[in-house]
């Protein structure tokens, strides 16, 4: 039990919605991995009306099989841990693919287990990231433009 689990409903559900925001730094369950696991990722972006969010993932390496080229390996930012909270070891940020995800979906595992929302980047850290991503040549201008990128 987490001390979040004694909180109302009504709170968890305001925590939750403040702290689904671009560069927030979620963790959870993501059954689209192989395998499928808990991971940390970056909120990048919403739709126009909120319905759908963006985000990237955070690995801890950069998978040579996927990114054989220095080209694709360098879609990936280093995050060193240190200075980091919501990092327990250097790792990398994948800018050559965009998420997306119901908002209202990542809302109600957020207001289920606040523990969800593990920090923010610094305006520098969401800076990067964003600039990595509208220079991104893997990620089609239309999605870069749906969630507000570009």
């Amino acid at each position: 039990m987490h001390l979040g689990d004694l909180f109302p409903q009504e709170l968890r559900e305001q925590l939750s919605d403040n702290n689904l925001k671009v560069g927030s730094v979620l963790r959870f369950f993501m059954k689209d991995t192989n395998p499928p696991k808990d991971k940390r990722v970056i909120v990048v972006g919403f739709n126009d009306d909120k319905v759908l969010f963006a985000y990237v993932y955070i690995n801890s390496e950069i998978n040579p099989n996927m990114f054989s080229t220095p080209r694709l390996r360098n879609l990936h930012l280093p995050f060193e841990a240190n200075g980091r909270s919501y990092l327990t070891h250097d790792s990398f940020v994948d800018c050559s693919q965009i998420k997306e995800e119901n908002a209202q979906t990542i809302r109600d595992v957020m207001t289920d287990n606040i523990g969800v929302h593990i920090g923010d980047l610094s305006e520098t850290d969401c800076k990067k990231v964003i600039d990595a991503l509208k220079t991104s040549f893997r990620i089609d201008l239309k999605i870069k433009k749906k969630y507000g990128i570009v």
